[in-house]
């Protein structure tokens, strides 16, 4: 599932990127990137390392700290919540929604 984490970030990567509704770009990278890693970890338990390594790397890797909408676009908390929402309560297999990709609009 390590695929479905760079799937997730990779769609938050226009936005240079834990909470159920961020309202930032690099709130949403990081509460991507913890829910991505959760969902993974629960599905598959015998991953090496923990979930919050997971995040922290994937947070890392992103830049999430510095995450900020293009210019002339502006963040869509509510698609960012929508995305979240899609992380938190699909299965194992779940597919992200497209607002995942339309967090700067």
């Amino acid at each position: 599932m390590r695929h479905s984490l760079v799937v997730a970030l990779v769609a938050l990567a226009p936005l240079g990127c834990g909470s159920d509704n961020p309202t930032t770009p690099s709130a949403a990278c990081n509460a991507v990137a913890v829910a991505v890693c959760d969902k993974e970890y629960a599905c598959q338990p015998t991953l090496p390392g923990t979930a919050s390594g997971c995040a922290v790397a994937a947070e890392t890797e992103e830049n999430c700290a510095t995450s900020s909408c293009p210019t002339g676009t502006t963040f869509n908390s509510s698609n960012a919540a929508t995305c979240l929402s899609a992380i938190n309560n699909g299965g194992c297999s779940f597919s992200l929604p497209d607002t995942c990709s339309e967090l700067c609009e």
